[in-house]
């Protein structure tokens, strides 16, 4: 029988999915329609259906886009439509923590990167695309040239070209991964000022996204070096901390010192070195399962109304002009002209921008749970008097008449249906776990920018 999905799950729109299916599945053409519940979709296509099921993530607390089950396999599904460039926390390394606790696992991992895409063989991209040529993830970019590319590089042979190769393309020509080959130690040295292993953020515990990521991907790809070495060589992670108030002492720790705990439980050795009087045991925490990242019982966020309502209540003259749930791409805008542009960072970002292209009104729509209702009543009061978002809506994306309302989801199924207390007035629509939605239509009143 040939490779069918099971199931799938995840924390994107079924939209998204639907965009991505078609790289792991060439062959396959599906579509979806929704469920009676709002967080189930049914996706099919001419022999076959499964179930998208939108999930919080488990107890891991970090997650990948997608996870697919078929009847062969166990897809894990990072997708990303950032810029492959020299620059900032950028697709270069920013996902590859992802992949962690998915090493020595039998799944199939997929890196994706969609869109226009264009990559120069050189610099830190060419050091980054060979780190992950060496790991077991599978990268894909749906530029056809960007990924001919990279189907031509050769991933690195051995741990002392990894090194060699990491250290010269350093900027500041600083060796901060050092190998000892006579007494088989790889020596890592952290939190040098301007280096990429740069983790500090004063005061605070590790927390460079940057930083992360690219020590991530080195010991992604150490990890399958290490595998075909006949001797392992011992790890030392050097001043991993610069002082003691750095270190958390909750049971899962930092991403990173959860990565570390992950590593030695996988069989790597690693031992921890510092410069200073600093108390670390690693064994005071917990690495990362091997299961399904998701809790399968379904999302129980604010995420699901937002994504139930541009699927299944827009109406005909209604476009989604921005999204920002889940992990949606939410970084650009479209303007009232088409063009898209950066969102700036002094704008409040709402969860959906909906725009009528008769009449060209926008409105500007805050999700959040119904529990929380006066956290988002609070959140839309504010951006009405938020001079920065209106000059941003108003003078560069040239938006004009803007209603801004709450829309609620009821994961308890609370609301009886009465939208008559004053708590209310500003809230449109509310969605409930069992697929009721219910329309605030005689006491709703939008609120609008008054600066």
């Amino acid at each position: 029988m040939e490779e069918q999905i099971i199931e799938a799950y995840g924390e994107e729109s079924p939209y998204q999915l639907l965009n991505i299916l078609p790289c792991l599945f060439p062959k396959e053409t599906f579509n979806f329609i929704e469920t009676i519940y709002p967080f189930i979709y049914k996706f099919y296509n001419d022999t076959y259906s499964f179930i998208y099921k939108i999930c919080d993530e488990s107890s891991n607390k970090t997650s990948p886009d997608y996870y697919i089950i078929t009847t062969k396999q166990k897809y894990f599904v990072e997708e990303t439509e950032c810029n492959f460039n020299e620059s900032g926390n950028n697709a270069q390394y920013q996902r590859a923590s992802k992949f962690v606790p998915k090493i020595g696992s039998s799944d199939k991992l997929f890196y994706i990167m969609v869109g226009d895409c264009s990559v120069k063989l050189s610099g830190n991209n060419l050091l980054s695309l060979r780190l992950w040529k060496t790991t077991n993830v599978n990268i894909v970019f749906t530029n056809e040239i960007t990924m001919n590319k990279y189907n031509s590089l050769k991933s690195f042979v051995d741990l002392n070209e990894l090194i060699q190769y990491f250290n010269d393309s350093c900027k500041l020509k600083k060796k901060i991964i050092n190998y000892d080959e006579e007494n088989n130690i790889i020596r890592l040295d952290m939190n040098i000022e301007q280096t990429r292993f740069n983790l500090m953020n004063s005061g605070k515990p590790l927390g460079s996204d940057g930083g992360k990521g690219c020590l991530s991907l080195v010991l992604l790809a150490m990890y399958e070096l290490i595998k075909l070495n006949d001797k392992q060589p011992k790890i030392i992670i050097n001043n991993l901390f610069d002082d003691q108030m750095q270190i958390r002492t909750i049971i899962t720790g930092n991403k990173m010192i959860r990565i570390f705990k992950h590593l030695i439980e996988k069989g790597i050795q690693i031992n921890f070195e510092f410069e200073k009087d600093i108390i670390f045991d690693i064994n005071n925490y917990n690495g990362y399962q091997d299961n399904n990242p998701f809790k399968v019982s379904g999302s129980n966020s604010e995420k699901i109304i937002g994504i139930y309502h541009i699927k299944a209540k827009m109406k005909e003259n209604e476009k989604c002009i921005f999204e920002n749930h889940a992990r949606t791409r939410n970084s650009k805008i479209v303007k009232n002209d088409g063009t898209i542009v950066d969102f700036i960072k002094m704008a409040k970002k709402p969860d959906i921008i909906i725009k009528n292209m008769k009449t060209y009104n926008v409105t500007i729509i805050e999700s959040e749970l119904y529990k929380n209702i006066k956290i988002g009543q609070k959140q839309i009061d504010e951006w009405t008097k938020h001079k920065d978002t209106y000059n941003f809506y108003n003078e560069v994306c040239e938006y004009k008449n803007m209603e801004i309302y709450l829309e609620l989801y009821d994961s308890n199924n609370e609301f009886n249906g009465d939208f008559s207390h004053n708590k209310f007035q500003n809230v449109k629509y509310i969605l409930n776990k069992n697929g009721q939605w219910f329309e605030n239509k005689e006491h709703f009143q939008p609120l609008y920018f008054d600066l």
